[in-house]
């Protein structure tokens, strides 16, 4: 049926074709049409044809042949091997049409120049835009790097056409092009390496002196014709063409050799004969600046290299040697080929595309690979860039790889014309079943439903939407002022992964880069809105401060809402911005949990000021360096840094990952950065971008050996500024430097400026960024999901506000466990003591407990105490000492708490402690409810001590109570002190009665009748 189809459809192109005569072009807009505008199916033919007779020609001849026509497969896609040529076969200056026509190549080579011009090297613009004649020489430097960037260029607009490549395979100086397409160099160093080795070729080597010489034979018949004459392999490039190297003495004798035989040969026009002899002055030089100057990283994906015949997947293996004996030693095309064919990495279906102004190593891999194999082109001389590659698109196309054809016409489609087709040529049927009946139409619409709809489901003003501003709930806009409100979900795939791409103690956590690119959205929205856009490189988000962190809940089918409010009263002034979060119903919280603000500037005076600064920047860089060669600063790859981060406190997910490798010395640090080309949501500025060049100052606020990291963790309350004057760009590199310095104001705070560099400018900066100590131990704390257990618990634990005044009712702790039952209480095998544990009373108001956990059966049996034990108040006398740095021996009952030092971070720590250490659960306001220690002590004696509450000093009640305690056996009832024992019997009583009257035993008054003949009083009948 579908083949059906699909000659029906040629069919009918046919006929457009014939039809069409008043267009001047028909084929053009009809390509258009059919490539970039429609959607493409598995069953599909192109054809690539100049004029309207040789399509109509083309479409004939497919349709004598439908019956053999197959459907692309999705699974069996051929692979894609990029491959990349030598200097040879280039003209000394080129007119590439695609740098004028193109904008995607066009800004490529525009960025290298840039990259290369920054390395000190002559721009190489003129040597490809025409400007020269073809044979008008630049010199070894400007064409050697034009042509390394032409390549570098080419690859990347293929890209950009959907064509990624599965190999990569480069022929002698363009293997630097290969190796950065493949990963294992970025551009600038590609640039870097290919210009100084160039540089010292012209310096230390005479132009001319030697040369290459290709000849058509094999290598076998080479050497049998040239005897014992002298002269170098260069170049096996296939089994007959080879390239030799030597001086032109010696050139000259191999030719007339070679020539008695019959054998053609060639001069190859260089100035300078790589792969020979020449080269050997600058080969020590050259592998020492290719030592310390090169940051070599594992490729993405396999290299062929034809220096080692073989092929290349791991990172260690292309190094400084490496790129020394690839100058020097045979370039191996031949064997390299072979041995990758012979291992499997390729096989004959592999489509080659040619990175180059003109195709050479095609013919090498058709010579190789035999007829039948597919070898594509970029580019050929004295040929229109559109038509080679659309001869080239047409055969990927034809093999099932889906190519990005809107891209390809994107710079002439203004002058395109979207045609009028008929419709595919289906084989209409129908197979509607008609229904009966209205069920399907008139559920749900019940009239109770309506109050059921959730608050929280608001009408959408606006149909503007990325991965982290999901819905624009309100707007409004008068001349230079407006308002607006967004709300988005956590819960959402976007922004889930993007918290637990920041991942801390176990969650996802929303972090600042994540605030970042809803603040330039929403940025650039309002300018839009308010008819003055501005693009996010002018934005400053300025003074970001973090009251709360956001923690993402481990439940996904529930929503988590937050929403943002951004508004302005004077666009020119900035805008103001807000984060809630919202409640079940839709409510938005009371309280910011964030807040910022968006000023706007120009990313040009921001570059122009941070010039002066650039010079120190890069010297402390220098200076890190130099310690790192000496062993005094440590240096982490990526595995190392993230690995000791994630242990610290943060694990990054993948794409988070951008430090290639960090160098520190206590508090300062650069690192290299290469952002990731994952591709995945819509973003005005990924957070995964912003964090990889930022959280250099996480890392060594939590890494550094400098100060206490595993007692502590570090975390941002958010910063001053956040500048990026020029786009973050995936796959890039660049570099940032930090020092972070204690502040002035706070030994606790430490602040600094995060500089983003890239080729050796200064393009963005978070300035100001703080970092705040907190003890571990609040971990759980501060990030726990709010709808764990753990967050529950510290619900009422949160930190307390300095003016908040004490409150005098003491908590009235109730049993939390089951009752004492009657015959365990009466045959004394339970202890009325370890039967009580603290928790709410709701009667007396606002409390400083929180719910205790529940004991087990284990835990509710007394236990023997220790030989030496100590009173909970001691306990807690110590663990205040301890926490406060005060001698134990300076603490008295008329301590004030907050004058040693009890503020409202400790009291958090100290009540963490009394949690651990005394099983005692309370909220860290207690400490301002009694203030002093004597206070405190008498509520622990209260409430938790009941072996302490004769008033004698601490050490005596310890010996004389709790002895006689460790000395009974658990079956046994201790005797306490009269008023003691009293007080527990009581509390046990009230206990059973409360369980079996169903009553409060708060609410029973101290007339109630407990008959000693009857214990159970009321409550008899329940036991009979």
């Amino acid at each position: 049926m579908r083949q059906a189809v699909l000659n029906g459809r040629r069919a009918t192109f046919n006929r457009v074709v014939n039809q069409r005569g008043s267009l001047s072009d028909p084929s053009v807009h009809l390509a258009y049409t059919t490539t970039a505008r429609r959607q493409h199916y598995n069953y599909g033919l192109a054809f690539h044809a100049a004029k309207v007779d040789g399509l109509r020609a083309q479409l004939r001849s497919s349709l004598e042949q439908v019956d053999s026509q197959r459907p692309f497969s999705s699974t069996l896609v051929p692979s894609v091997a990029f491959t990349f040529t030598g200097q040879g076969a280039s003209y000394k200056s080129s007119n590439l049409q695609l740098f004028h026509h193109s904008p995607v190549f066009r800004s490529q080579i525009l960025t290298l120049n840039a990259l290369a011009k920054r390395l000190g090297f002559p721009s190489f613009i003129p040597a490809n835009d025409g400007s020269h004649d073809k044979d008008y020489d630049h010199g070894a430097v400007i064409t050697q790097v034009a042509l390394t960037s032409v390549e570098i260029a080419l690859a990347k607009y293929w890209e950009s056409l959907g064509i990624k490549p599965d190999i990569v395979l480069g022929h002698s100086l363009s293997e630097y092009a290969a190796l950065c397409v493949a990963g294992v160099l970025s551009a600038s160093d590609a640039i870097c390496l290919v210009g100084k080795r160039a540089e010292m070729l012209q310096e230390k080597c005479e132009a001319g002196s030697y040369g290459m010489l290709a000849v058509q034979a094999p290598l076998d018949e080479i050497k049998a014709a040239a005897g014992a004459l002298n002269y170098g392999i260069a170049c096996i490039n296939s089994p007959n063409p080879t390239v030799l190297g030597g001086t032109w003495q010696e050139l000259e004798a191999v030719r007339a050799a070679l020539g008695n035989k019959g054998h053609h040969c060639a001069t190859i026009d260089v100035p300078f004969a790589f792969h020979s002899a020449q080269t050997d002055p600058i080969l020590q030089d050259f592998e020492a600046y290719a030592r310390e100057g090169v940051l070599v990283r594992e490729p993405r994906i396999p290299i062929i290299s034809p220096l080692l015949a073989n092929v290349i997947c791991d990172g260690k293996t292309v190094d400084s040697t490496y790129l020394r004996r690839a100058t020097r030693e045979t370039c191996d095309f031949l064997g390299a080929v072979n041995r990758a064919l012979e291992i499997g990495i390729i096989d004959k279906d592999v489509f080659w595309i040619e990175m180059d102004p003109h195709s050479v190593n095609t013919s090498f891999l058709k010579a190789i690979l035999g007829p039948n194999c597919v070898a594509l082109t970029s580019l050929r001389r004295r040929e229109d860039s559109c038509t080679t590659l659309a001869d080239s698109l047409t055969a990927l196309h034809s093999a099932g790889l889906e190519v990005h054809w809107k891209e390809f016409y994107r710079p002439f489609e203004s002058k395109l014309r979207l045609l009028d087709l008929p419709t595919y040529s289906w084989n209409n049927k129908n197979y509607w079943i008609q229904y009966d009946g209205d069920w399907a139409l008139m559920k749900g619409n019940t009239f109770y439903e309506g109050p059921k709809q959730t608050k929280a489901a608001l009408s959408l003003v606006s149909f503007f939407q990325t991965s982290l501003v999901q819905a624009i709930i309100h707007e409004e806009f008068h001349g230079t002022s407006g308002t607006m409100t967004m709300q988005s979900d956590l819960m959402s795939a976007d922004i889930f992964a993007a918290a637990h791409g920041h991942s801390m103690n176990g969650c996802g956590v929303v972090t600042s880069s994540i605030r970042a690119d809803i603040a330039c959205t929403l940025g650039e929205y309002m300018t839009k809105k308010l008819g003055t856009p501005v693009k996010y490189e002018h934005l400053n988000i300025a003074n970001l401060k973090v009251a709360k962190g956001l923690v993402a809940q481990t439940d996904t089918s529930r929503p988590q809402l937050i929403r943002v409010t951004a508004s302005t009263s004077n666009i020119a002034n900035g805008i103001k911005m807000q984060w809630h979060n919202v409640d079940s119903n839709g409510t938005t919280g009371p309280e910011p949990f964030a807040t910022a603000t968006v000023l706007y500037g120009d990313a040009d005076e921001n570059l122009k000021s941070w010039v002066p600064i650039t010079h120190l920047v890069e010297s402390r860089i220098e200076t890190l360096q130099d310690m790192a060669r000496k062993g005094q600063a440590t240096q982490f790859s990526r595995k190392m840094a993230y690995s000791l981060f994630a242990s610290s406190l943060v694990d990054y997910a993948d794409k988070y990952r951008g430090m290639s490798s960090v160098v520190m010395y206590e508090f300062e640090a650069f690192a290299d950065v290469q952002l990731t080309t994952e591709e995945g949501g819509v973003w005005t500025v990924p957070p995964y971008f912003i964090d990889s060049v930022a959280h250099l100052a996480g890392f060594i606020m939590n890494v550094t050996d400098a100060h206490d990291t595993a007692g502590n963790f570090c975390v941002t309350p958010g910063w001053q500024s956040m500048l990026l004057a020029r786009p973050l760009e995936a796959g890039a590199q660049y570099r940032s430097y930090v020092k972070m310095i204690p502040s002035r104001d706070d030994a606790g705070v430490f602040c600094g400026d995060v500089y983003i560099m890239r080729g050796g400018e200064i393009v963005g900066m978070v300035g100001g960024i703080q970092f705040r100590h907190y003890p571990r131990i609040l971990l759980d704390r501060f990030f726990s999901p709010p709808d764990s257990i753990a967050a529950k618990s510290f619900a009422s634990s949160q930190i307390p506000q300095e003016h908040s005044s004490p409150k005098r009712n003491a908590p009235r702790p109730v049993s939390s466990t089951a009752s004492c039952g009657k015959q365990a209480f009466l045959d004394g095998t339970r202890s009325p003591v370890s039967a009580l544990a603290p928790s709410i009373d709701s009667s007396s108001g606002p409390s400083s407990i929180a719910s205790a956990p529940k004991r087990t059966e284990a835990q509710r049996r007394r236990r023997p105490l220790p030989k030496t034990p100590k009173s909970i108040t001691v306990k807690a006398k110590l663990i205040i000492a301890s926490q406060t740095g005060i001698d134990v021996a300076e603490l008295s009952d008329d301590t004030r708490l907050g004058d040693v030092g009890v503020d409202s971070l400790i009291s958090l720590v100290i009540a963490e402690r009394f949690r651990g250490d005394l099983d005692i659960v309370v909220n860290s306001s207690l400490f301002l409810e009694y203030p002093t220690l004597g206070a405190l002590k008498e509520w622990l004696r209260e409430y938790y001590n009941y072996m302490d509450f004769r008033r004698i000093p601490d050490g005596d009640r310890d010996r004389n109570v709790l002895e006689r305690h460790s000395s009974t056996t658990p079956s046994e009832v201790p005797e306490y002190p009269g008023s003691v024992q009293v007080a527990v019997i009581m509390a046990c009583i009230l206990s059973a009665i409360f369980l079996m009257s169903l009553v409060r035993s708060q609410s029973l008054p101290p007339s109630t009748s407990l008959n000693p003949a009857n214990p159970f009083g009321p409550c008899e009948h329940l036991y009979r």
